[in-house]
């Protein structure tokens, strides 16, 4: 018996690892429906969620199933082979999206097909659907990533560290002018872990930590004023801060320009304080009986369906859905770090790495977003947020990491990235 080109057979014989990746990514994208469904059943006067998102999203997730399905079956080995070519394309979209979305507003064709929303140009939209060029350049860089780092040792020297990180740059700028800080932080964590898995020497990583942290408060004071006053909306949560920052005009000048600090929580602050009220009001349980304020409505969290999904879990389903949820993504991390133990062929090993590193560092940062510890940065939560170039940007590197599970080349010679210890 087959089924969408995959054999039953196939399937039952997928290692234990592989379907509790698959199976916890598929329940928390139905978790997301779910919330969906409930938010499309608003009816406050502040609910916004259509009830064709839901559609949509359900639309979006089977699409999602089979590319994964069609992506697993295929050799990660001939999918390498594109690597290069994939991650030139990505960057060419990125460059289209920059050029046409900033610079051809004015003709009409070019602004239908590259619309500029809330002020940002990520998207290109097509006849039947949208396209994200910064989700599936993440698929593209950790493959490019991969197959650069599988034929060559020399970033075992400090100075070997310059092209990985050239390779890095070239998408983040791209993706930075949009402007889209939340993709930006993903990719150098990335990086770091794909870089570490192969063998790169720690003395140096940390290095190149310290030197950034140092650059930061340059980089930080180079910023627009509306993305220094989000990333020091952290601080801003304390009216401690805030008074300190009243009483210090100067201090405030440099933390937080423009921002009225006095009127911050109803104003600039406003999502992130309905955020931890949304959470906060869920309690242990939620609201088992139906929808709770902000699932109906009644209170407004914008992008409750997007980039604050989480904060509508932890309002309808309590501490319990939320704890569920994280519970989930550490199923598809553990599972993730049991394949990239096994596979012993160095491209597959850094597929899985590249992928844990994402799924891993997305989800975390969307979670801490939501409840005040990082600022907010338009990062959207995995398998869960609304939203089809994401859902099947995750999909697909999931079917990658099950396909390198299911292939698991026989390599002779010695286990991979393993150096004789050096000097440099």
């Amino acid at each position: 018996m087959r089924a969408n080109g995959w054999s039953i057979t196939a399937l039952l014989k997928l290692s234990p690892a592989s379907w509790a990746i698959i199976l916890a990514s598929v329940t928390l994208s139905l978790i997301g429906l779910i919330v969906f469904a409930r938010l499309a059943d608003g009816t406050g006067p502040t609910s916004t969620f259509a009830p064709g998102y839901l559609k949509r999203q359900a639309a979006y997730l089977a699409v999602s199933l089979i590319a994964m399905l069609a992506v697993s079956k295929i050799s990660y080995l001939r999918i390498g082979r594109w690597a290069y070519p994939l991650f030139a394309l990505t960057i060419a979209l990125l460059f289209a999206v920059l050029v046409f979305g900033h610079l051809g507003q004015s003709a009409p064709v070019v602004k239908d097909v590259f619309p500029k929303i809330n002020g940002s140009c990520r998207w290109i939209k097509l006849p039947f659907f949208q396209i994200q060029p910064s989700e599936l350049v993440k698929i593209s860089y950790i493959l490019a990533l991969a197959m650069y780092l599988r034929y060559r040792s020399n970033y075992r020297r400090f100075l070997g560290l310059i092209e990985p990180f050239a390779f890095t740059l070239l998408p983040m700028i791209l993706i930075l002018l949009e402007p889209d800080l939340g993709t930006v932080m993903l990719l150098f964590p990335v990086l770091f872990l794909t870089l570490f898995a192969a063998g790169a020497k720690t003395r140096h990583l940390v290095a190149i930590v310290a030197l950034m942290v140092l650059a930061s408060p340059l980089l930080y004071f180079k910023m627009a004023d509306y993305q220094k006053g989000r990333l020091a909306g952290v601080l801003l949560q304390s009216p401690k801060v805030r008074a300190y920052l009243e009483q210090h005009p100067r201090v405030k000048q440099a933390v937080c320009p423009g921002e009225s600090l006095r009127r911050w929580e109803p104003r600039q602050g406003y999502q992130l304080h309905h955020s931890k009220m949304a959470v906060g009001s869920g309690g242990v349980l939620g609201f088992p009986g139906g929808p709770g304020p902000y699932t109906s409505g009644a209170y407004h969290l914008p992008e409750s369906h997007n980039d604050f999904v989480f904060s509508i879990i932890g309002h309808q389903f309590g501490f319990v859905g939320s704890l569920l949820v994280i519970g989930l993504y550490g199923i598809i991390v553990v599972s993730l770090i049991e394949i990239a133990g096994v596979v012993v062929e160095p491209f597959g090993r850094l597929i899985v790495v590249g992928t844990f590193a994402m799924i891993l560092t997305q989800a975390a940062i969307n979670m801490a977003m939501t409840i005040g510890l990082m600022p907010i940065t338009g990062v959207t939560l995995p398998f869960v947020s609304y939203g089809g170039s994401s859902l099947l940007t995750f999909f697909i590197l999931i079917g990658l990491c099950v396909s390198v599970d299911r292939t698991r080349p026989v390599v002779m010679g010695p286990r991979p990235f393993e150096f004789p210890d050096d000097d440099a």
